[in-house]
């Protein structure tokens, strides 16, 4: 495989270390994760359904605590970039506000840091220009696609220009050809932006074709089994699903997820 144009850089901007999930019920979400996220990886986490892949993405962010273990970003407290606007977060759900329009979403989370308006439009601007949306500005959500109301959701999570990108299954909704288009256009932001990108994924063709590094995880208590590098360099077009290289990747992140049960 052909060597990486930019490769990741050695700081490691996310760290996990022996973290445990047990909920009150006494379920065992996740046990004994260890895992290391370089600044400008891409990074997707797969395998079977409730194998704590989302609780560990929230882990990270700092919308949910370990029961054991250490997580750090940055160095610091999970959720403390995210208090600075350098971390973001995209739901499966696109979770747009219906009485605002999409100007006016991708505004909330400057509303929320209580930047002076005098800077909103630029920014607002490029977040919609980066995921197409720039015709848009004034629709409302009821007026969008299923496509379309992600793409608002993927610019409000833009908007402050993180360092760090959390999505969890955003496109698992989405039918095959929105999904492509959409992951197509994540290569673009990610170009542009530069960001650390980690995304929780069932779809082994969409972790193949973003991912610079996929992470296997097992059945319940979710641990991490396998990993697997693709040297492919960035930026990748649609063509590459075609290429030898996509198939080869494919095969082998199946064939680890053949031994996660």
């Amino acid at each position: 495989m052909s060597t990486p144009v930019s490769l990741p850089s050695t700081k490691t901007l996310v760290r996990v270390h022996g973290v445990d999930k047990q909920y009150a019920n006494g379920t065992i979400a996740i046990e004994g994760v260890n895992l290391e996220v370089k600044e400008n990886e891409f990074v997707s986490l797969v395998g079977p359904s409730g194998c704590g892949k989302s609780t560990l993405l929230r882990i990270i962010a700092g919308l949910g605590d370990a029961t054991a273990g250490e997580v750090s970003v940055d160095g610091q407290q999970p959720g403390s970039l995210q208090n600075r606007g350098q971390s973001s977060f995209v739901f499966q759900e696109a979770t747009l506000l219906p009485w605002r329009t999409v100007r006016q979403n991708v505004e909330l989370p400057l509303e929320l840091m209580r930047m002076p308006k005098s800077r909103w439009g630029n920014v607002v601007s490029e977040a919609l220009e980066m995921v197409g949306l720039s015709g848009f500005v004034n629709a409302f959500p009821r007026e969008l696609s299923g496509g379309m109301k992600m793409r608002v959701s993927i610019a409000r999570a833009l908007v402050t220009k993180p360092r760090l990108l959390l999505m969890d299954e955003p496109f698992g909704a989405l039918d095959e050809i929105t999904r492509q288009k959409l992951n197509d256009d994540l290569m673009k932001v990610r170009e542009l932006t530069k960001a650390t990108i980690i995304f929780v994924t069932h779809n082994v063709f969409e972790a193949v074709f973003l991912s610079s590094r996929i992470v296997v995880m097992s059945v319940r208590p979710g641990r991490i089994l396998d990993e697997f590098k693709l040297d492919t360099p960035y930026p990748r077009h649609s063509e590459h699903r075609g290429t030898p290289e996509f198939a080869q990747g494919v095969n082998s992140v199946m064939k680890l997820l053949a031994h996660t049960h």
